[in-house]
């Protein structure tokens, strides 16, 4: 077998990349952060025996993560409130015009009902009255639930949310639809069918008496038509006679 031999100079080279390497390894050991489990009282190696995580940094115990946690809840509470107030913020116009909307519709069905006779409605005056009533409250509630909400800041909970804006405009639609898809009970619509009897009874003699009056009127006007006949045959005849004479006296005096 072969022996390798070294040199001096090769030793010490050896020596001196071995001692910067372990330079150069503890440099980065001391830089390195190690996450490590910290038994509880009880000594044993689990997260049921209260024990923590823990940061260390070359042996030194930073913050458990139990801390972080709960300042980190704390913080999550804090843009949560923010968020929502932005979300309320953002979303109050649409709401506000929605509202706005069911006023309108309801507004314009009281006016067609104020305007119909109690014959052709078979709403009673108590629906109507609630229905009123209720677009009165609603809109008084907005109009001072809206000046309130002006007169905040924004980093302040709202007054004017958007929930209750959807539950007073569900609440007015309800009590609207209710009355407009009513159905209609059988005295109504036996009563429709005897007003529209009357009607054509009603147009039907109207058509005749206007029929009788054009036939009188074309009997006049044949009558007349027939006495100048008369007249016009009568001069014509006349004026046969006196054209008859006078040849018959020119004949003579020949």
């Amino acid at each position: 077998s072969r022996r390798l031999t070294t040199t001096k100079g090769d030793r010490r080279g050896a020596q001196q990349t071995g001692v910067v390497r372990h330079q150069h390894e503890g440099h980065h050991a001391e830089r390195r952060v190690h996450l490590r489990f910290i038994p509880g009282g009880d000594g044993e190696d689990n997260a049921g025996s209260g024990g923590r995580v823990g940061v260390d940094r070359g042996g030194e115990l930073g913050t458990d993560l139990r801390g972080f946690n709960a300042r980190l809840a704390k913080i999550e509470d804090y843009c949560e409130a923010v968020r929502n107030r932005v979300k309320e913020m953002n979303g109050r116009s649409d709401a506000v015009a929605d509202l706005k909307q069911a006023f309108n519709l309801t507004s314009q069905f009281l006016a067609k009902m104020a305007n119909t006779s109690e014959e052709l409605r078979y709403h009673t005056i108590v629906e109507l009255d609630n229905l009123e009533k209720l677009l009165n409250t609603t809109q008084d509630w907005l109009k001072s639930t809206n000046e309130a909400q002006s007169k905040l800041a924004h980093s302040v909970d709202p007054v004017l949310t958007l929930a209750t804006l959807k539950t007073k405009k569900v609440a007015l639609e309800r009590e609207l639809y209710y009355l407009v898809r009513k159905p209609i009970p059988q005295w109504y619509k036996d009563k429709l069918a005897e007003m529209m009897k009357a009607f054509k009874e009603a147009d039907k003699k109207e058509a005749d008496k206007k029929e009788e009056k054009l036939t009188d009127d074309d009997l006049s006007d044949s009558a007349e038509r027939r006495r100048m006949f008369l007249r016009r045959t009568r001069r014509r005849k006349k004026l046969r006679r006196k054209r008859r004479r006078r040849r018959r006296r020119v004949k003579i005096k020949k």
